[in-house]
Formats: structure tokens, sequence, C-alpha cells
């Protein structure tokens, strides 16, 4: 009411009667007693109210701060005007404040159009409004020099949502209107969650508590609260069927009979948010990273129509690789602001006014992105020089709405200047996975001036509700802080106690909150190592127990024996959970127990809760133990099982290249093809497997890979095959050679722009690179560098023996060609460079016997066996003229001088001292390398590919199959296959150990999400 009687005073209020209470001859008598403005809504204007029109509204319209009151509204006889009303907002130049006079009220029987705006309620009857009105004429503001008022301190924003309206009507018609899941989609910072609590608060659906995936959030969490409203809503058959501690249905079963209950039309009416699945998501393809329980669930919800509102705030849509397969998938995508709605953002964050024509060149920065804006709200507000800032050439510039590194260096700076006090009240803040009130920042030490504090410094958020304000922190201010700031013990007891203690006051009245205040109680006390301050759940809640195990395991000294102690009592209470059957097996490799153990431990999970995410991880244990048969049985077990899922297909489909299996790889390759026909990796596969058969099958080859660079056309690991398919072409078309290879280069120079620490491109590169005839070498030898950086495997070392020959080091490349041809699974250009090597050496029947080898394991049509048999004719021909011989003796008699000996290098001593057994060495003295270029002999050996595939560094490696997988699921052939580049298999990514491709490579990867490698 105060706000109400200044705008009076001021001469900003405009009073818009209902027909209904115009009628009432004691409302028109208040009226008349009072000089406001006043409008007719459903009824013709009586003295004193005149009709509505822009011209009566323009007090409210025309300046800043108007208050439009609506006294008792009534949709049955003031829709239309109500509806103009609404409009004349829209047009007009400012937008006023609205409050609604009655004793009672229904937003939801108002307009659409005017439901979006917000509106506070007065509760109070008409006569008794307009009688507390203030009596007399308004008081016009004279011109005189203002008085200075003395602002505040901390001036917290105005938690208004700006320039939305066009998204708010269209996701409030998606609540309204049936159909599949929404999905609101953007850049971190653009108002997504804003834009979703604006729209459900003016909606009349009944809102569930929201739900964060996440950290200790996962598949139990989920079902819990699906399973207690679906049961207060009178369907119990998933709260029965997840209560069973045996028996329980598996997890596929479960999230079909989650999408059956939740399309039934008892759950229409309610909406449920669910934040983080794009934790979930791969990296570069947007795919479902893992495949267990709550990637099945999940998946199954996304595909369906449910009549519950599912709402998931995403940054990326999630992807499915079938046609019409996500044609329930309702999608809202939000963007910048426009440049017309930056000046109510800017007011609301207090910043002086400037010209309006700055905002041009902000929007031109910005795009238009609302958290980007703030800040530079701020930093105006701080500096007051707007056109100083916009001089900065770097300060917030962005290239579009999605480009956060200059808003991220910003945030860096704004936190990195805060002192140790506040710094920890912001860590404190952060462990808020949801908004939540004000009394659980008091429980984290955060009292009110600390909150204003962290509100008027744009580092703390709040809801955008005049009900109950609730407080977070953004991701993108919390990721500048590390884990050991956020995850402080003592703060974690103290709110993980608090929230229990709202559970206990929430029970009775709001079981479903109380639900979700004990889910993040437990969570919170078990990652604080609080576990038997737990509260009991009517159902499993394993979710928080298996992070923290998985957290010691990740440790770099791990506590086996505290993991096994939670894990067998977390077995005794859930002895079907998924994800405690996965752990188990997994923890008993870490443990190093018999084999046969293990084996059992993998088998009791597959047959209580089979998931594609455990045949995966019992596929890489058998790998790691060089048992490719049982990995490749277990992946043929899990797609019997699973006869849809084509990851497995295409895994399979990778160990069944590394032994030579063509046909069977081919066949998998075309089923999963067949059952997404849109995913480029199974393309780019089927094209590496053309390039292995041989020039036969170049044609095919080259028309897999295209439609995979379609598909895919940012992916660098189909431009990488495409390049290695180049270079197999020139070492057969010796005219073409060096356009083939500049093509090739110009591929793989696109595939480093993209992804410059792919180990597998800068390795192609370097061998590109050493094909030509005026290639860089220096550049070459950094590129190989670079990439044993990452991935020291077999392939790298040949690769870095023809380096050294080049510069004439040809016993420091013996000793690497010695090193990798004596490992299992040698590559078969090893055998190749070998050959050369030996004949610079004047070693003319070991190098014909070392061709020899080569050919024999290079197939049939392979361009690189036609280059092994010519330089095979042109060596026996030496053999059958005796020259073999007179060069073997001269060789035998050469004797290096000591000026003319090389010096060991670093690198030979290190292999040398780590060598082992097996390793063969040239017995005969070291001669002079020969002067001059390289013979075709040597071009021609050296063109086979020297790498075996590298993956990429995000890139997930699976140990135990020898497979490796791209970031987006691509797999591909083993080094052994044939001497051409190969390509990583997909694996699934567990939290089990990866091993290398070989035994006795150490291949390196990086963890995915949640740790995971």
């Amino acid at each position: 009411m105060k706000r109400v009687e200044a705008a009076i005073n001021d001469g900003r209020c405009v009073l818009a009667v209902g027909g209904r209470a115009l009628g009432n001859p004691q409302v028109l008598a208040e009226l008349r007693r009072r000089q406001v403005p006043a409008v007719a809504l459903g009824a013709e204007a009586a003295n004193p109210t005149s009709a509505l029109s822009a011209a009566a509204l323009s007090p409210v319209l025309a300046q800043q701060g108007g208050v439009l009151v609506l006294v008792e509204p009534e949709a049955a006889t003031d829709g239309r005007a109500l509806g103009q009303i609404a409009e004349l907002i829209k047009a007009g130049a400012h937008r006023p404040r609205l409050y609604v006079a009655a004793r009672a009220f229904n937003p939801f029987a108002m307009p659409m159009s005017l439901r979006l705006l917000k509106m506070e309620q007065i509760k109070s009857r008409a006569k008794d409004f307009l009688a507390s009105l203030p009596v007399g004429a308004p008081v016009v503001a004279v011109a005189a020099a203002p008085k200075r008022v003395e602002k505040p301190r901390h001036q917290a924003p105005r938690p208004i949502l700006v320039g939305r309206e066009e998204e708010l009507q269209a996701l409030g018609a998606l609540l309204e209107s049936d159909g599949g899941p929404i999905v609101v989609t953007g850049p971190p910072g653009v108002g997504r969650r804003w834009l979703v609590e604006q729209a459900l608060a003016s909606s009349d659906l009944e809102r569930l508590p929201d739900l964060t995936i996440g950290h200790g959030s996962q598949a139990d969490s989920f079902l819990a609260l699906v399973a207690a409203f679906t049961n207060a809503a009178g369907d119990a058959r998933l709260h029965r069927a997840i209560r069973q501690p045996r028996g329980r249905p598996t997890p596929t079963e479960i999230a079909e009979l989650t999408a059956e209950i939740l399309q039934s039309e008892a759950m229409a009416g309610r909406a449920l948010v669910i934040h983080g699945i794009s934790s979930l998501l791969d990296r570069r393809d947007r795919s479902f990273y893992r495949e267990g329980s709550l990637e099945l669930l999940l998946r199954r919800l996304l595909l369906s129509q449910p009549a519950l509102r599912l709402v998931f705030i995403s940054e990326h849509v999630p992807s499915f690789y079938r046609e019409g397969q996500s044609a329930n998938l309702r999608v809202l995508e939000l963007g910048g602001l426009k440049g017309r709605e930056l000046f109510d953002l800017y007011q609301n964050h207090h910043a002086p006014e400037f010209p309006r024509d700055r905002f041009g060149p902000i929007n031109e920065r910005t795009f238009g992105h609302p958290m980007a804006n703030r800040y530079l709200a701020l930093v105006v507000r701080e500096e007051k020089d707007i056109d100083g800032l916009l001089k900065q050439p770097r300060f917030l510039k962005s290239s579009e709405a999605g480009d956060l590194e200059a808003l991220r260096r910003h945030l860096g700076r704004r936190i990195g200047d805060l002192d140790e006090a506040q710094r920890g009240r912001l860590a404190a803040a952060a462990l808020l996975r949801e908004p939540a009130l004000p009394d659980a920042l008091q429980a984290i030490g955060i009292n009110r001036t600390a909150r204003l504090q962290l509100l008027a410094a744009g580092l703390l958020e709040q809801t955008p509700s005049q009900d109950e304000r609730r407080y977070y922190i953004h991701p993108l201010v919390a990721e500048q802080l590390t884990m050991r700031e956020i995850e402080d013990f003592e703060r974690m007891e103290a709110l993980g106690n608090h929230y229990l203690e709202v559970c206990r006051r929430q029970r009775r009245d709001q079981p479903l909150m109380a639900l979700r205040s004990a889910q993040e109680g437990n969570r919170l006390l078990t990652l604080a190592r609080r576990g038997r301050s737990r509260t009991g759940m009517d159902y499993p809640d394993f979710d928080a127990i298996v992070e923290n195990i998985r957290g010691i395991l990740r440790r770099k000294k791990p506590r086996l024996d505290i993991a096994r102690l939670r894990l067998n009592e977390a077995l005794r209470k859930g002895a079907e959970s998924p994800a405690l059957l996965l752990l188990d097996a997994q923890l008993k490799e870490a443990e190093r127990v018999k084999a046969d153990v293990i084996i059992a431990a993998y088998a009791r999970g597959i047959e209580a809760a089979p998931t594609p995410e455990i045949f995966h991880a019992l596929a890489s244990f058998h790998g790691s133990r060089s048992a490719r048969g049982r990995a490749v049985e277990a992946l043929t077990a899990g797609i019997a099982l699973f006869p849809e899922n084509a990851r497995m297909r295409r895994r399979l489909a990778g160990l069944y290249m590394q032994q030579r299996r063509f046909a069977e790889a081919t066949t998998l390759l075309e089923a999963a093809r067949d059952l997404e026909p849109m995913m480029p990796d199974t393309y780019s596969l089927l094209g590496e497997i053309y390039t292995q058969l041989g020039v036969d099958r170049w044609e095919d080859a080259q028309a897999s890979l295209e439609e995979a660079a379609r598909l895919a056309p940012q992916s660098p690991h189909h431009l990488a095959r495409q390049a290695s398919l180049l270079r197999k072409r020139a070492m057969l078309d010796t005219e073409g050679r060096a356009e083939l290879l500049e093509q090739a280069e110009a591929l793989l120079r696109d595939a480093q722009t993209r992804e410059g620490k792919n180990p597998r491109v800068l390795l192609l590169l370097a061998d590109v690179l050493l094909d030509k005839a005026d290639g860089d070498l220096e550049q070459a030898d950094w590129l190989v560098r670079q990439a044993r950086r990452r991935h020291d495997r077999a392939g790298a070392m040949v690769t870095q023996a023809r380096i050294l020959m080049r510069r004439g080091s040809l016993d420091e490349a013996e000793v690497l060609l010695n090193k990798v041809l004596a490992s299992e699974g040698s590559p078969t250009e090893g055998y190749a460079v070998l050959a050369e090597l030996l004949m610079m050496k004047g070693q003319v029947f070991p190098a014909f016997e070392a061709l020899k080898t080569a050919r024999e394991r290079t197939g049939k049509n392979a361009a690189e066996r036609q280059v092994y048999e010519r330089r095979m004719q042109e060596i026996g021909a030496l053999i059958e003229s005796g020259q073999a011989a007179i060069m073997m003796a001269n060789a035998a008699a050469r004797v290096p001088t000591v000026e003319e000996a090389p010096q060991r290098s670093e690198e030979t001593r290190r292999v040398r001292k780590r060598g082992g057994r097996g390793r063969r060495r040239a017995k005969s003295p070291r001669p002079s390398p020969p002067t001059g270029a390289p013979t075709e002999a040597a071009e021609a050996g050296a063109a086979a590919p020297a790498a075996p595939a590298q993956p990429a560094e995000n890139e997930s490696v699976e140990s135990n199959a020898g497979a490796v997988e791209s970031d987006s699921g691509a797999e591909a052939a083993p080094a052994e296959t044939a001497p051409a580049e190969t390509a990583p298999a997909e694996t699934a990514p567990t939290e089990t150990a990866p091993t290398e491709t070989a035994p006795t490579e150490t291949v390196s990867t990086e963890d995915g999400p949640e740790g995971t490698s």
C-alpha cells in the first residue's frame, strides 16, 4: 500500500475498476472523494471514471515507476478490457507495477497475455481499498533541485525478468498443451531457470520439487521422487517395485514402468523440473555418455509423451540418431536479449543512466547475453564510465551468445578480488544445489548483511518470485571456486543437519518437499563423512554412498579397506541396486582378487540388474587380461540382451577389426547403421574398414567418410580418416602423389585447428610431412613429441625412428624400432621402416627379410603390399646380381672413428636403460649413413602409415578389449590389423582403470563426466 500511496502523491497511479464494483454506489462515492485517475473495465464509464484508452493510462505508461491497480477485476465481465490493458502496457514506453485489489483473486482466470505480467495482490474489498487511499489532489512534482538521497550501501538488483515476453508466451503454451517433454536450452547465464520459474508461477500447474542430477544425486533420487508422487496420485506400482530388496525389476523394466505411469491421466496437471542432464551428455555429439540405469530411464522418458509436464533445463538438447525418434521432444532455445531490452536490465542493477546509443555497441560486444550484461552494468555502476569500458577491445568481448570465455575471465578476476571471508561465504553458498530460503543460508553462516553484499556484487542469485524468494549460486560463478573450497566438511554437516530439520517440519504437510529435503540432507552428510547421521528413507538412497566410494577409489592412495566396509554395508540394504552391484565388481578389480571372483561379481550384476554399462565394464576387464575372446563373448551377450543398442555393436566391431575379422565387423556396423541411420561414427568406421580392405573398396570408403563428414562436419576424426585414405592413394599414384599429400595435409591442418591436442591427428600430420619431399622435418619432430606426451604408443615411436633416420641417427632409430618390434602387436610399418634402415646400413639380406615380414602381415589388396612387393623385387635383383654380398662386405669393413660415431642422445639412453628382453639389435658394426636424399625405396617404405590409431585427448580408452573410443563414441581398428592409420573402437566410459591397446604401451586418458575415464 505504501507504494500505491506514494504513486498517487506523485501523480503516477491509475485505478482500473471492474464493472461489478462500479455498480456499487459506495464504491462510486469513495472514488468521487479522491482525485485519482480511474478507468472503467467492464461497464460504461461513470463519473468519475473514464473510458479505457492509451491516453487514460498515460500517467503510468509515459513515465518510470507507474502503478496500475486493478480493482476487483472479473474475467467473465472484464476479460476484453483486461486483454486491452495488456496490449496497451506492451506498447507503452514504460511498464507499470501491477496490483490487484480484491479479497479473492484467481490469476489463472485472467487472459493469458495479462497472466504473463507480474501482479501483486492487495487483499481488500473495493470499498475498503478506496477508503484507505489518501484524500485530496495528487501532488505534482515541481522543477526544483532534488534533495540528495543517501543510497544504501549494498544495492541488491531487482529480480525482474527482462525482455522474455515472447519466450514466456511460448513456454506457457507448451506447458498448457499436451505433448512430450520440454527442453529449455541455451548457453549458461541466459536466464533459463528464471524463465521456467516465471512461466510456472503464471500457470495453474502443481509444481513438484525440482531435482538436480549430478554429484551424489542419480537414479535413486529420481526414482524415489517419481515413486512418491505417483503413489500419492493413486498408482503404487513404481512405489512397490523399487522398495523390494529382492526380485526387483531390471533397470529396463523400471524405465518402461515409469514411462507408462507418467503417461496416465492421473499425472496431468503437474510439472517436474529437472536440472543437470548436461553432465550426462557426451561433450561432442551430445548423446548420453554412459548407459547405466539413470541413462536408460531418462532416454525412455525423453522419447515418451507423459501427461506429467517434464521440463528439462539443459545447455544442450540430447541427441538421438534415428529419424523421428525425438519427435515428441519439444525444445525452447534461449539466446541473448535484444538491444532495446537492455535498458531495463541495466536499470534493475542500478547502473547510472547513459545515452541509449551506447546499447548498440554493448549488444555487439555481448550479443545480448544477460549475465555478461549484468556484470557490465555492475562495472558501469562502479566506474561510471561506459565510454572508457567500450574502448577496451577485450572487456567482456564475445564472438556469439554462447562464447563465455571473456565472461569467465571477468568472473575469475572478480572472485579473485574477494577477501578470505567473502570467498568463504561464497563457497558456502555454492553448496546449495537448488535455490534455498534464507534460513538455509543462515545455517552456513551467511546472514542478511552478507547476503546483500553477495547480491550487490552479482555473485548470489535470487529467484524472481515475490512470495518466497530463494537464493543460489550460478554454476558459472561456482566453477571459479575449487572443490576443496566448496566441500568444507563442517559446512556440509551444518547444511545437511538443517535440511533434515526442515524435513521433520515438512513431513506432515509437505511430504514431497520433506522427501527432497531428506535426500539433500543425506547427500551432504554422506559426502561430509557423517553417514551415521543420515535419516531413514522409504526408498533406496545409495547415490551419495556410491559417489563417496568412487571418490575413495579415485584418490592417489585409495583406502580400499574403507571402501569395502562402506560398500558391504550398503549391499546389505540394497542387494539388487544396479549401481552398487557394478561398483562391487569394480572394487574387486581394484582389490586384485582372483579373476573368477571378479567375473562372478559381474555375473551377479548382470543377472540382477543388467545395463549396457555393466557389459562394457566386463569387456574392459577381460581386455585388461588380454582375453579378447572373453571380451567378445561379453559384448555379444550384451547385444543379445539389448538388441537396440548400437553402441555395443560398434565396440564389438572394433574388437573384430583388431582380430582382422573384417566381415563380422562390417555386418555389425551395418546393423548399427540401420539402428541409428544418423550416427556419423558408424559411417566413419565403415570407411575405416573399407580402407583396410584395400584398393577395391576405396570408393566405398570415400562415400562412407563423406557421409560421416556431412553428418558431423566439425569432427576431426572423420577428417583424419579421409586424410589417411588420401595418403594411401598417394602410395600408388606416383604422378599425383604430391597433390594427394597436399590434400591430406590440408585436411589434417583443419582437424588440428578444431582439436589441436588430438594425438592421432598430430601423428598422422607428422607422417604426411615425412612423406613429402619438402616436408618440414622440425615441425614433424614437434608434432610427434606432442603426440607422445599424451599417448606414448608404438606408432609414434616408428614415426620418431623415421625422423632419426632422416637426420642420420641410424643407431638411435634402430634402438627405437627394436623396442617397438619386440612388443606384442607391433605395427606392420615398423618392419618396412626397419628394412629401409638396414638398407641404409648396407645390410641387404636382413632388409629383405624385414620387408618379407611386412608383406606377410599386410592384406592382399592393401596399397602397402604393392609397395613392399615392388621394393622386394628391387632388393632381389641386387641379391641375384651379387651386388648385395659386396654391399654387406663393405658395410662390415666400415668401422666409424670416434669423430664419425654419432653420440647417443638422451632418448637413446633412456630407451636402452628401460629396454627388456627379446629386443633385437644389429650385430654388425655401425656404418656411416649414406649421404644424399632418401632412395625411392626409402620413400616407399616410409609411405606406409607409421602410426596406429591415436585417440584424442578427450577420448575414453577402454582397457581389456584394446579398443579406443573417441569423444563421440567413434571406434576403429588397432594397429596390427593393417599398416594404415587406424581409428579408435568405441567403448563404454566406466570407472575402471584404462589399459593400453598393446600390453607394452602406456595410454593416458582424460576424465569424463563425474571423474569417469
